[in-house]
Order: structure tokens, then C-alpha cells, then sequence
């Protein structure tokens, strides 16, 4: 316990330090694409001069709508939610290269002084969550700047007419929109699940085939819609307090807690067994 408290002690105070401009960046990206859906879904409203009264809900759906279930066999052409992963990518850039840094430098040592490669590890998926919490309290802050920009109420139930300009539904095919409450509070799960997936794959063929693992799991989850792919439950416009058939929330943060917890496990019984020494050489060549 105390190898560990000893080793996090440490990412918190120079890994937190290294990755302040990357934080920085997830609030600009968040600040930005929010700009471009807020100002698309008012400007939308005022051109067919509709009596628009908007919701914080309107303002989650403005950042984490992504777009409505596609159906390849449909015919209709692939939109990319170059917003939705924007934000998601920033997110996940953030912890995309420390741990595999560490591991190549200072790590190393102190995983022989402590005498434990659970503690790293363990320190390196607690600086994860925590950068993760950092993240989402950006979020939180940039979808509070939009509701108090806008006027909007401080309900996290969208209005239909918020999802019909958001481009999400027409206003006449779906029951109307309940609270986004659940959706909001599986974030943090689902984006701790999702930066521990890339936490271990980085440590086992590096930090650019991660990020290609992360993209995958994003990109897959708008164009097919499955509950067994995480990003799917990041989806707001999918959610079930969207549309009849959305996916839940309460079985995404099950599905996230499970995932986190099996890639805690797996990655630590990898690690403890992973040749350090051959990494670090590799890393200084």
C-alpha cells in the first residue's frame, strides 16, 4: 500500500503537470464544437421561427448528440460526427502517452525500489480515473456556459424541439424526450472504461495502436448501433430517453464498471509478466 501511495504521489505531481495543455485543449475542443451545434440548432430555430425555449438538456444534446441511428441498408449516406469525436479524441489524448513514458524513464526504477508492478500499475490506472474526473468536470463546465449563454432552464430533459434541430429525430416519430440524468452520470464510467482500455493496449504495442483501438471503438459505435459497444452509450441522440428503442444508462455504467474492472485485472496479471528492460531499451533507440 504504501509502494503505491508512493508511486501516485507521483503521477499526480509530475503527470498531472505534464498533461495541463492537453486539458486544456479537451476545454477548448468542448468550447469550439459546442459553438458549432449551439450556433447551428439557434440559427436553425430563428430561419423556421419557431418558439424555441431551450433545456440543459439541449445543451448535452449540442455536445454529445453524435448523430441518429444509421442503418446501412437504408440507402441514406454515412455522417460522420466529426463533433461527437472530436471531444471524445481530445478526451482521450490526454492520457494517451504518460504511463508509457514513465515506464521507459523514472517507472522503471521505482518499480524496482517498491518491488511491486501492481503498485505501478495500479497508480497508472488511478491517474486514468483521475484525469478522467478532470475531464468531465470540464464538460460539465462547458455545458454550463452554454445553458447560461443561451437562457436555457436547468432541466436535463430535452425538448423535442431541441432534438428535431439538433438533427437527431423529427419532431413527430418519438414520445417526447426524458431527462438526460442517467446519461449524464454514466460519462465518468463509460469514459474511465474506454481510457483503461487504451491505458493497456498502449502499454502492449504503444501509444498509436491505442489511440487507433480508441478511434475503432468510437467510429464502430456510430455505425453500427449495439449495446455491446461502449461508445454507443455515449451517444446522447441514441440514449433511451431519446428514442423508444435507445440503449440505458443504468446498463451502460454496469457494462463500463465491468470493462474497467476487467481491464484492471488483465492488464495487471499482463504487466506483472511483461519485459520492462526490452521495452525501455526500445523506447531509447
Amino acid at each position: 500500500m504504501r509502494s503505491f501511495l508512493m508511486i501516485l504521489r507521483s503521477d499526480i505531481k509530475h503527470g498531472l503537470k505534464r498533461v495541463v495543455l492537453r486539458h486544456v485543449l479537451v476545454f477548448a475542443v468542448a468550447l469550439f464544437a459546442g459553438y458549432l451545434t449551439y450556433a447551428a440548432v439557434f440559427t436553425t430555430a430563428g430561419y423556421i421561427a419557431i418558439d424555441y425555449k431551450s433545456t440543459m438538456g439541449d445543451m448535452v444534446l449540442c455536445l454529445f448528440g453524435g448523430i441518429p441511428v444509421y442503418s446501412p441498408s437504408s440507402g441514406k449516406e454515412f455522417e460522420f460526427p466529426m463533433v461527437w469525436i472530436a471531444i471524445f479524441v481530445a478526451a482521450a489524448y490526454v492520457t494517451l502517452d504518460y504511463p508509457l513514458h514513465d515506464l521507459q524513464g523514472v517507472g522503471a526504477t521505482s518499480i524496482v525500489i517498491s518491488g511491486s508492478r501492481w503498485s505501478w500499475w495500479l497508480s497508472k490506472c488511478s491517474w486514468v480515473i483521475i484525469n478522467a474526473c478532470i475531464i468531465c468536470v470540464l464538460w460539465a463546465i462547458t455545458i454550463l456556459i452554454f445553458t447560461l449563454i443561451s437562457g436555457s432552464s436547468f432541466d436535463l430533459t430535452p425538448t423535442s424541439e431541441g432534438v428535431m434541430l439538433s438533427g437527431l429525430r423529427s419532431i413527430d416519430n418519438q414520445p417526447h424526450p426524458l431527462s438526460l440524468g442517467m446519461y449524464v452520470l454514466s460519462l465518468l464510467p463509460l469514459l474511465i472504461s474506454i481510457l483503461l482500455i487504451q491505458l493497456f493496449v498502449s502499454l502492449m504495442a504503444g501509444p498509436y495502436v491505442a489511440l487507433a483501438a480508441t478511434l475503432a471503438i468510437l467510429f464502430l459505435s456510430t455505425f453500427y448501433m449495439s449495446p455491446y459497444l461502449l461508445g454507443e452509450y455515449l451517444l446522447a441522440g441514441r440514449n433511451a430517453a431519446i428514442l423508444t428503442n435507445g440503449v440505458d444508462s443504468g446498463i451502460g455504467i454496469l457494462f463500463a464498471l465491468g470493462v474497467s474492472t476487467i481491464s484492471i485485472l488483465i492488464g495487471g496479471m499482463i504487466f506483472t509478466h511483461k519485459d520492462i528492460l526490452a521495452g525501455k531499451a526500445n523506447g531509447n533507440d
